[in-house]
């Protein structure tokens, strides 16, 4: 069933993302080839529309993600939704990949529609900038293995550390949402979800500090990997991080499945 759910928030979120993917790479590669040429009006139009269409991606990612959420499970859509023979988690899980993968995309059609508008620029630099990468990646290799650190599996830590990171940002915004659902501040639920996202937040940065303050360190990334080796130092920021994941989703998923309130 969870497969379905995601078909269906797939299906829902591309017709808003994929055309303005689609015009984005456009743009971008008529930008390329129009920065080779002598700028002119219309080069600058495109170059307008194109810092337009990224901006409007992110808007539309990050709204996206409110919004399937919001509407789906806390508002009118939520009596459908909770009729189905699917669980409250697997509700979350179907929002939460869903969100995760459309910022990935965004972020890798980001990526691309920069190759697309600077490549064509000059081509030839471009290739010789590459032909430098294995030296650049020994050179790596060399000042990992002075840290005694394995240099692939801190590229891996690193993905996974960027993405269930991005997981705990949405989950505590869903968190936030579900909180403000509650009958004792529904009739107020934007601004009581707001309250609630801003309290957490609180919450927990001071939850660190006092950890911090108990351990007598300084929590910060720079300050862990001086103290311990860097693949663990990735490894025990990354469970920490997941365990805030699991943490706001088994809350939300709580009040979800035993303090629901739909408008």
């Amino acid at each position: 069933m969870l497969g379905k759910l995601l078909k269906y928030e797939f299906k829902a979120s591309a017709r808003t993302l994929l055309p303005l993917y689609g015009a984005l790479l456009v743009l971008s590669l008529i930008n390329g080839f129009n920065m080779r040429l002598e700028y002119n009006f219309l080069t600058g139009i495109a170059i307008a529309l194109t810092s337009g269409l990224c901006f409007a991606i992110a808007v539309c990612s990050f709204y996206l993600i409110l919004q399937r959420f919001w509407t789906n499970l806390l508002r009118d859509e939520g009596y459908l939704m909770f009729t189905l023979p699917v669980k409250s988690s697997q509700l979350i899980w179907s929002k939460l990949i869903s969100g995760i993968s459309w910022v990935t995309i965004s972020c890798i059609v980001g990526l691309l529609a920069m190759l697309l508008w600077f490549a064509p620029l000059n081509w030839d630099q471009f290739m010789h900038a590459f032909s430098y990468f294995p030296q650049f990646y020994d050179q790596i290799l060399l000042e990992f293995n002075l840290l005694n650190a394995n240099f692939p599996l801190a590229v891996v830590e690193s993905i996974l550390l960027v993405l269930v990171f991005g997981a705990y940002q949405i989950l505590v915004l869903y968190c936030a949402m579900a909180v403000g659902q509650l009958p004792a501040v529904s009739k107020y639920r934007i601004l009581a979800s707001f309250g609630a996202y801003l309290m957490i937040h609180w919450a927990v940065q001071n939850l660190v500090i006092v950890a911090a303050r108990l351990s007598g360190q300084v929590v910060s990334l720079h300050d862990l990997i001086q103290r311990i080796n860097l693949n663990l130092g990735l490894a025990l920021i990354l469970a920490g991080v997941a365990a805030g994941c699991a943490l706001f989703f088994l809350l939300t998923d709580y009040l979800l499945k035993n303090k629901l309130n739909l408008e």
